[in-house]
């Protein structure tokens, strides 16, 4: 689920955090990651959680 989460981080967000290599491949490290700024992180926390209630909530 937190990978789900981590998805929904906006891609320049992720990108200006981490580095390129050749080939344009984009690489994130987990001290990079630590540096995304916390609302950012938070509001793709807070938006995954609140559209698996929804779901579940659909469900019923």
């Amino acid at each position: 689920m937190f990978f789900e989460a981590l998805n929904g981080i906006a891609e320049k967000v992720m990108v200006n955090e981490g580095r390129v290599y050749g080939g344009g491949m984009h690489k994130l490290e987990p001290r990079e990651l630590s540096n995304v700024p916390s609302p950012e992180l938070l509001r793709s926390i807070m938006t995954f959680f609140l559209l698996q209630q929804r779901q579940r909530q659909d469900e019923y």
